[in-house]
């Protein structure tokens, strides 16, 4: 499973390209060290394993130390103080709108970060799932990995 992040790109008044949109997309992912020798591997060597389970503190960890540092990082900082709304869908696993820990790291640096969930049943938000992840989906089968770290290269 993966997080992605992406906005509006923004344009000046010449149409350039100032910030492309793209933030970053995350996998849920550990890494740990084999607990075995095999024939690709030594005992020791550091494996990439996916979370299968992703609860509320492993969405809200992802939420905090990997996507608001990326956002802090690539915003144009011209639009730092404008509001920056992170939808999120209706999925048992993630967190709370008023959430204290994610409230109080989204109003580091001037940010002023806010979660919204997206309403259920739109087809205003099927251009997520219908265009950008068929998209990420049709580059991953074109480079058929064969292990979790060619996925998330391929993607």
């Amino acid at each position: 499973m993966f997080m992605a992040a992406v906005t509006r790109p923004r344009l000046d008044e010449s149409v350039n390209e100032l910030f492309s949109g793209k933030i970053g997309i995350f996998p849920f992912i550990n890494k740990e060290p084999a607990r075995r020798r095999s024939k690709n591997r030594y005992v020791g060597t550091m494996e990439t394993k996916t979370i299968n389970s992703i609860n509320k503190e492993i969405y809200q960890s992802y939420i905090v130390e990997k996507l608001l540092p990326a956002i802090q990082d690539k915003w144009p900082r011209i639009d730092a103080g404008s509001p920056i709304f992170i939808q999120q869908d209706n999925a048992k696993p993630h967190i709370g709108l008023d959430d204290e820990y994610f409230q109080s790291n989204a109003t580091k640096d001037g940010f002023d970060i806010h979660l919204i969930c997206q309403p259920p049943n739109s087809p205003n938000m099927n251009v997520l799932d219908l265009g950008f992840f068929n998209a990420i989906q049709g580059l991953q089968y074109q480079q058929a990995p064969n292990s979790v770290d060619a996925l998330i290269e391929a993607i």
